[in-house]
């Protein structure tokens, strides 16, 4: 490895490291120079000085890129191992910019600074890219290590605990030993989703729950997670009535500002926001800066959006205003706990606000047919339905900005666990986790029993049976695939899960889950080849009643110039496989019949509809031509 030569872009990456270090600058590189970001922040894990960082990278100046990373990484592992003398236990706290944000840092300040245990950051290199620098800024400082490569997790089998973000893992790497502790991405998120959508039953031996739920019984989460797919090494999952540690964090920092007049109007990542609220953003901002001079309006986009050329386009004409402020922080904390109201879109943003403050939230909620709807009261603030309405309610509240208060402060006592003190509640706790204990008010729930097997045959048993319950199990199916890629089934009961959740809000999602779902359809018919005739059968019924027509809306998505080809590659070459199978190609005939009825300017809306009528059609038929047998799709 030695024997490699400084590749051109690891010299300029080690120049900048260089001239970082010897001025004394805490890493101001440019957004491009990511690569050059991981290798300082390798270089720094640990806690090593800058002086030993430069040693370091003088002594590695010879491999390139990738093996210098692994590389440094190996020494760091080395070292950590060295300094694990003082027999206190390990607890870890994994970064990653998760689309939601990381709740995380604050739990990894407390440990860092605890004398009871020795703690360790762990940052994935994957996760490192132009749109979360300003975010892992933040989480750089104490104990912390840079993994290169996601199964270079697997070696950190010395920690006792881990936190972990909820984020939709397949898998995580972490040895089966080290306890895992799951904090849900949001302050409203309840146990089922935190467990089955997102994946958390099969991750977590224990879940820090944010919201008060009725008991379930025993027996709710038995039959969901199949044993081969669970990565932990617990046959239960515990719930810990913790509550939220950025409310902990937010109520703090609003206890010590002075409210100003001040509007915040908040949205979510861009993805993921409505067509009529990002059409109309540049227009809702004017709304608030024109009728309102006298309080400055904050726009802060998330930080991955920072670069969006459509958003930019309608924030820049507004640069006139004086009273319009665009922040570019890694945290809307500062930005949002001296305001007056926040303005929202979705319902399930901005609740940490008003927890916080105690002030309201605005749910503007412009839609068809909003003009006939009345202001409509929450118990976090109120839901408007247009501009005029906007308007009065705004002026209304800036004018007594505490009058909510106690309607609020009420609504969390009956919703929030520990509000403001959820850190201090897992810290008391923490030697109970470490030993695998629980406390009596803490529900535990069993995943599966002792006489379970590991079997691919159970594997497929419990996607069936989530498949016909109705249960949103693509996180689950996913990690079937991930656990045995070679098998057919699997590939398509997660196409089946990715045609069932086509998002509502969004046009891309939408067809992006498709094409991933007729992706897998055709690696499964490839792997049905050696497999018993049934399964191949399954599998063209699949294509037959949704493959077919899924293929084809993509098609006239990108003919219709709402998105690129390339970003849907193959869909023609995917077309002609799924249309030999149509041997009669009575279905194909269906589907372009039910396209040529309605015009190319056909809505999302308007294509579920025909999806609507294609479906019952298809089922008609199939019950007829091949008799009344069940279909879970």
């Amino acid at each position: 490895m030695g024997g490699k030569k400084l590749t051109l872009e690891t010299k300029r990456c080690a120049e900048l490291i260089k001239g970082a270090l010897l001025d004394n600058i805490r890493i101001k590189f440019s957004y491009e120079d990511t690569q050059s970001y991981k290798l300082w922040i390798s270089l720094t894990s640990i806690e090593r000085s800058e002086d030993d960082a430069l040693v370091l990278l003088d002594k590695l100046q010879s491999l390139n890129f990738p093996d210098l990373q692994e590389e440094i990484f190996r020494i760091n592992l080395s070292n950590l191992l060295e300094s694990n003398k003082n027999n206190k236990p390990w607890v870890g706290v994994w970064w990653e910019y998760l689309v939601f944000g990381s709740q995380l840092t604050l739990f990894a300040k407390r440990f860092c600074s605890h004398d009871s245990y020795n703690y360790l950051g762990i940052i994935s290199e994957s996760c490192l890219n132009k749109g979360t620098r300003s975010s892992v800024k933040d989480f750089l400082f104490g104990n912390y290590l840079l993994i290169p490569n996601e199964e270079y997790k697997s070696l950190l089998n010395f920690l006792n605990a881990v936190f972990i973000g909820e984020s939709l893992h397949v898998r995580t790497y972490f040895p089966k030993g080290v306890i895992r502790i799951g904090q849900p991405h949001g302050l409203d998120i309840p146990l089922d989703h935190a467990c089955i959508t997102y994946g958390g039953g099969r991750i977590f031996d224990y879940i820090l729950t944010p919201i008060k739920e009725r008991k379930k019984s025993q027996r709710h989460y038995r039959g969901i997670f199949p044993r081969a797919l669970i990565e932990h090494n617990s046959i239960n999952i515990c719930a810990i009535p913790a509550g939220y540690a950025k409310l902990d964090e937010f109520f703090q920092v609003s206890r010590d500002k002075k409210i100003k007049d001040k509007i915040v109007y908040h949205i979510s990542l861009w993805g993921v926001e409505h067509d009529t609220v990002r059409n109309n953003i540049g227009e809702t901002l004017q709304c608030l800066l024109v009728n309102f001079p006298d309080h400055e309006t904050l726009f802060r986009p998330d930080p991955t959006d920072h670069d969006n050329e459509k958003l930019l386009k309608q924030i820049s004409q507004l640069n006139n205003y004086s009273n319009f402020r665009v922040s570019t922080s890694s945290s809307y904390i500062e930005d949002y706990a001296d305001a007056k109201l926040l303005i929202t879109h979705r319902e399930k943003t901005g609740h940490l606000f008003a927890y916080a403050t105690g002030r309201p939230i605005l749910l503007y909620h412009k839609k068809d047919k909003s003009n006939l709807r009345n202001i409509t009261r929450t118990g976090l603030g109120y839901v408007v339905y247009n501009k005029d309405q906007l308007i009065h309610k705004v002026e209304e509240l800036l004018h007594k900005p505490k009058a909510e208060e106690q309607r609020i402060r009420k609504t969390m006592q009956k919703t929030i666990h520990n509000p403001g003190s959820a850190v201090d509640y897992v810290l008391s706790n923490m030697d109970i986790i470490l030993h695998r204990k629980k406390l009596s008010s803490w529900e535990s729930y069993p995943l599966y029993a002792l006489d379970d097997d590991f079997s691919e045959k159970a594997v497929e048993n419990g996607l069936e049976h989530l498949l016909r319950r109705r249960i949103v199990g693509l996180n689950i199916a996913q990690a079937a695939v991930d656990h045995d890629p070679s098998n057919p089934l699997f590939r398509l009961y997660e196409a089946e899960f990715l045609s069932r959740i086509s998002s509502p809000i969004q046009e891309t999602f939408y067809f992006t889950r498709w094409y991933r779902a007729i992706v897998h359809i055709e690696a499964a018919l490839q792997l049905s080849k050696n497999r018993p005739p049934e399964i191949k059968e399954k599998i063209e019924d699949w294509i037959l009643n949704k493959g077919l027509l899924m293929a084809n809306a993509i098609k006239w998505y990108i003919h219709n110039n709402i998105n690129k080809s390339e970003d849907y590659p193959d869909i023609d070459r995917l077309i002609s496989i799924f249309s030999i199978i149509d041997k009669g190609g009575r279905y194909y005939s269906l589907q372009y019949d039910l396209f040529k009825l309605i015009d190319l300017n056909i809505s999302i809306k308007q294509i579920r509809s025909v999806l609507s009528v294609y479906y019952i059609i298809i089922k008609i038929r199939d019950k007829i031509e091949r008799g009344w047998r069940k279909i879970w799709f």
